[in-house]
């Protein structure tokens, strides 16, 4: 519903709203679990395969028990509490998983995975619970659903367009091409996610309610963005350029030769996930200046642009989903950035300008990557080997260039990393 975030980026909250918002997220949760509940038949018509009707059932559950952690979470995020919500996902991911696997090992199989999210969410609920001070009283206020709504419909227009447009490669692979190819793209684009599930929004996290903490101060805003995305571009752009280089080494020593058909989809995907890395940060922008009417507006044209470039590049099969999916985030990308600088009167090539050390480098690091990877294919060498050869190779150069032309971003991570040990 969004409501979440409003009550984040909302300067002066009352329990009137926080108790509305509870139970609006849980009403709309269990009005959600109900319409999975009985459409599970119905998902499993669509993709023909009888076992999903089980599974959607069990994890409409899911809506529940994720709705009645929300607020606290919000909570918690607005007064940047972040450590009681690392404590409690940290633990959360440790338990959830140590059963998962001792369920998989049984025989399980695929009900330890649909299980893992049941069980993940239901012991987040319970953590939060125990760890928030805050606590719901049954209230309803109109006024103040009022308040919070013109800011969170909109965001909720944005969260249902860009679920859908985010999922329709995987539903036009899986229903038009077969079950097979959509586990090889789905690993594929599960892999190239990684920098953006575990760095940018790990960040998010942060930013978000840090950045609408100080909203009116624009200058500010503007500073601590600029910082913020060329850390991230730091980190995830060599990461995401050495992974295309790599990329047959990494799958074959990692998950063997049957999923060698993953390899150019993930070099493909790897570009999405280097330009992804930085447009995603847009959304600061959006939600902390409480610009999400604006946001939607835009979401309604690249969604558009998504679904007519998906329902295209099908024809081609699934290089033709992941080609479509590239250049269409290539094309969307400088526009989405432009919109959003516009807001806190930020320019292109300021963007540009903090992005481009970190760029350089990490082309040259793959540049030398790539002749090292030429060399090995002389010595018959086995692809794990290969791979830690390359891993070390791309690593030593882009540390050595980062420090050979002191690199800002390597200064402001020392910064955090000094800080962190003090």
């Amino acid at each position: 519903m969004g409501l979440g975030s409003a009550l984040i980026q909302k300067k002066e909250i009352e329990p009137r709203h926080i108790n509305t918002v509870f139970f609006v997220n849980l009403g709309v949760s269990i009005f959600l679990a109900t319409i999975m509940l009985l459409g599970a038949n119905y998902i499993s018509l669509f993709y023909n395969e009888v076992k999903l009707k089980p599974i959607a059932q069990v994890l409409s559950l899911n809506f529940i028990l994720t709705s009645l952690s929300s607020v606290q979470r919000s909570l918690l995020s607005k007064s940047l509490d972040f450590k009681k919500i690392s404590k409690v996902d940290i633990s959360t991911s440790i338990l959830s998983g140590v059963i998962c696997i001792i369920l998989a090992y049984m025989g399980f199989g695929v009900w330890s995975l649909v299980l893992n999210y049941i069980i993940s969410s239901a012991l987040s609920a319970i953590f939060v619970w125990i760890i928030s001070p805050w606590k719901p009283v049954p209230q309803f206020d109109k006024l103040a659903f009022k308040e919070l709504f013109g800011y969170s419909s909109n965001l909720l227009g944005f969260g249902i367009l860009n679920y859908w447009v985010r999922n329709l490669d995987n539903l036009l692979v899986g229903k038009f091409i077969g079950t097979s190819a959509l586990g090889v793209y789905s690993r594929a684009y599960t892999l190239m996610l990684l920098p953006i599930t575990q760095i940018t929004a790990v960040i998010t996290k942060v930013m978000f309610p840090a950045l609408s903490a100080i909203q009116d101060d624009v200058s500010k805003v503007r500073s601590i963005y600029i910082r913020s995305i060329t850390i991230i571009a730091f980190v995830t752009f060599p990461m995401m350029i050495g992974l295309l280089i790599v990329a047959d080494s990494f799958i074959l020593s990692i998950y063997g030769d049957k999923w060698v058909n993953v390899v150019p989809i993930l070099q493909v995907l790897c570009v999405v996930g280097l330009v992804q890395s930085i447009t995603t940060t847009v959304g600061w922008i959006f939600n902390s200046q409480g610009k999400t009417k604006v946001q939607l507006r835009w979401a309604l044209f690249t969604s558009t642009f998504r679904c007519i470039s998906f329902f295209v590049g099908i024809q081609w099969g699934v290089m033709g989903v992941a080609m479509a999916y590239m250049l269409g985030t290539l094309m969307l990308s400088v526009p989405s950035l432009f919109l959003a600088g516009r807001i806190i009167k930020l320019q292109l090539r300021d963007i540009f300008d903090s992005l481009l050390p970190t760029t350089l480098i990490s082309v040259v690091m793959g540049l030398g990557v790539y002749g090292v990877k030429l060399m090995l294919i002389n010595f018959n060498l086995s692809p794990i080997i290969v791979l830690l050869l390359l891993i070390v190779t791309g690593v030593t150069i882009y540390i050595f260039l980062s420090f050979l032309f002191k690199i800002k971003p390597l200064i402001e991570v020392n910064m955090i990393f000094t800080k962190m040990r003090g």
